[in-house]
């Protein structure tokens, strides 16, 4: 059954350039309406299933801060005492 819609709709898209285009680009909505749906519940799914878990369980096994989130300095900004030679700006990556 659906292979004679199919045929049907690629032999009216043959024969009437304008019909092709519409059917195409009627299809190509369809599957951009569902790409969008698809890929919001895929990576909730993702989230909630296995990256959430992990994140919970670092925080509960590691105590280590290290963001220095709760670090009691007025600035995260650490003073780096280093002289720069020619050489390290050649290859900076």
């Amino acid at each position: 059954m659906l292979s004679y819609i199919g045929t049907g709709v690629g032999v009216v898209g043959l024969i009437s350039p304008f019909l092709g285009k519409l059917f195409a680009k009627g299809w190509m909505k369809l599957a951009h309406i569902l790409g969008k749906i698809n890929g919001s519940i895929l990576l909730t799914i993702i989230f909630f299933i296995f990256l959430f878990p992990i994140a919970l369980l670092q925080r509960i096994i590691s105590r280590k801060d290290h963001l220095q989130l709760k670090k009691p300095t007025s600035s995260n900004f650490k003073t780096r005492e280093k002289i720069y030679k020619k050489e390290d700006l050649d290859k900076m990556w």
